[in-house]
């Protein structure tokens, strides 16, 4: 008489409580009065998967979840029925055969301590109480065994006390043993299933953990590796571009006459810098040139002058360019335009072609240069 005053104020607390803790409740209304291998399914998986399972009192005390949350490795919450529908107060003795073997369960005095306890758990204590649980299981199981074996003693020695009983009445005896073996072996079967559910899940729960540990060391190594390669690059790209500035100078020098170096002699620039000629480097050798001479003023466009501009990043303008330079370079020595073309000068392949170049446009940029002799 008191179960729905009980599950009802078990409902409230769980619907007008504000959980700040992540909680999550699941109810099976259907399963007693419907059910199917869908709910029963469901159930099943929901228990083993469960941390807790609330077991409030049903028409006894001792409530059939309260063993199915245990045989899972879900640790039952339990409160004592406190009153009926009369307002009559709990029975003392209900179900405290069982709770003075002090299970690892949560007993609590009313449903309305169930969040303070959700929000003070540690994963650890449920570890803990669940590891207990199964080891409590285990012995509780043991002596209900071993209590059926000590009935089973004490009707055969009632047998041989009374020599012998009459036929039917052996044969039901036996039938009642059986009954209790097959009971006893059924529930080991299921402690044992549970058991090993937990043992799958904690062992599932550590190699998740040593494979995130793994991953998070690779992802470290590569990052690693990552910054030290792209530090490298940098640093051979620094060296170049200060190489490829000090030739361009050398080169500028030599144009004015103040080098050490002949230009024609083919000596200012090294084959290892025009193997990794870029057409940026030859533009602004160009214009350094250029602006030092005053060679072809006012010759190029605004756009044509600037290597950044958006008219430059286009390949057919640059080559374009190029075919410009070479022209009236050409034109300016009196030679034909065919000398080269605007291709082997951007040809890492052909560093020749590319000093070759440079070679023409010095001898064109000094005749043009009042200083010039």
């Amino acid at each position: 008489v008191g179960v729905e005053l009980d599950r009802e104020h078990l409902r409230e607390v769980i619907r007008n409580h504000n959980w700040t803790m992540p909680t999550h409740f699941r109810m099976f209304s259907e399963l007693v009065r419907n059910p199917n291998s869908s709910t029963v399914n469901e159930y099943r998986e929901t228990l083993l998967a469960s941390s807790f399972t609330l077991a409030p009192v049903g028409t006894a005390d001792d409530c059939f979840r309260f063993w199915e949350a245990i045989e899972a490795g879900s640790v039952p919450i339990y409160v004592r029925r406190k009153s009926n529908l009369h307002k009559q107060v709990r029975c003392p003795d209900a179900f405290e055969d069982v709770l003075a073997t002090n299970p690892p369960i949560v007993l609590l005095n009313d449903w309305d301590e169930l969040p303070d306890f959700a929000n003070r758990v540690t994963e650890a204590e449920i570890d803990d109480m669940r590891k207990k649980l199964v080891l409590w299981s285990w012995d509780w199981w043991s002596k209900q065994a071993n209590a059926v074996d000590d009935a089973i003693d004490n009707a055969l020695k009632a047998r041989n006390d009374a020599n012998l009983l009459p036929e039917k009445e052996l044969k039901l005896r036996v039938s009642e043993v059986s009954a209790a073996l097959s009971a006893l072996k059924e529930q080991q079967a299921k402690a044992s299933a549970a058991t090993k559910a937990i043992r799958a899940k904690e062992n599932a729960i550590k190699a998740a953990k040593a494979n995130a540990r793994r991953a998070k060391k690779r992802k470290k190594q590569q990052e690693a590796a990552k910054h030290k390669k792209e530090h490298a690059n940098q640093r051979h790209e620094d060296q170049l571009q200060q190489r490829l500035q000090n030739a361009a100078a050398q080169m500028l020098d030599a144009v004015s006459g103040q080098g050490p170096h002949n230009i024609g002699a083919g000596e200012v620039v090294e084959d290892t810098l025009l193997q990794t000629t870029t057409f940026n480097f030859v533009h602004d050798v160009i214009h350094s040139v250029l602006a030092k001479t005053g060679y072809l003023a006012n010759y190029f466009s605004q756009d044509e002058s600037n290597r950044n501009s958006a008219y430059m990043q286009y390949p057919v303008n640059r080559i374009s360019y190029l075919h410009k330079v070479i022209k009236a370079v050409a034109k300016d020595l009196g030679i034909s335009a065919d000398y080269i073309s605007a291709t082997e000068i951007l040809d890492a392949a052909q560093p020749q072609q590319t000093r070759l170049f440079m070679c023409f446009l010095a001898a064109a940029a000094s005749r043009s240069d009042p200083s010039s002799p």
